[in-house]
C-alpha cells in the first residue's frame, strides 16, 4: 500500500461513518413512529448488519480488505461527527413526528369506530 493511498482510505472510512450515521438517523426516525421493543430490536439489528457490510465493503473496495487502526477510528469520527450535527436536528424533529404519529393514530381509530354512512333503497333494507 502506497502512503497516497492511506489519506483516500481515511476519508473514504469517514464517508462510510457518516453514511451510517444517516442510516442510523432513519432507524431512529422507525423506531419513533412504531415504539415497539420488537421492531426497534430489528432495527437495532439491521443497522448494526448494513453498517458493518458497509465498512467491510469500503474496507475492500479501498485497501484489498486490509484492516487498520486508523480505517476504525475513522469511521467513528465520521459517526461521531455527522451524528453530533444531526442530533440537533432530530430533537427539533422528534416533536413533530410524535405530533403527526397520533395524528394519524387519531384518524384511523376514528375511521374504524364510524359507521359507514351507506343509504340503502327500501327493496335492499328489506333482504338485510
Amino acid at each position: 500500500m502506497s502512503d497516497f493511498s492511506q489519506p483516500f482510505i481515511f476519508f473514504a472510512c469517514v464517508g462510510v461513518g457518516a453514511l451510517s450515521c444517516v442510516l442510523y438517523a432513519i432507524f431512529w426516525i422507525v423506531r419513533r413512529i412504531f415504539k415497539n421493543k420488537i421492531i426497534g430490536s430489528i432495527c437495532d439489528v439491521f443497522f448494526v448488519a448494513l453498517s458493518a457490510a458497509a465498512y467491510f465493503f469500503c474496507l475492500l473496495k479501498t485497501s484489498s480488505g486490509e484492516f487498520r487502526i486508523y480505517t476504525l477510528l475513522a469511521y467513528f469520527l465520521g459517526f461521531a461527527g455527522f451524528y453530533m450535527t444531526l442530533r440537533p436536528l432530530s430533537k427539533k424533529i422528534a416533536p413533530k413526528i410524535d405530533l403527526g404519529v397520533n395524528k394519524i393514530k387519531e384518524f384511523a381509530k376514528r375511521e374504524r369506530t364510524k359507521k359507514p354512512k351507506i343509504k340503502l333503497s327500501r327493496k335492499t333494507k328489506k333482504a338485510f
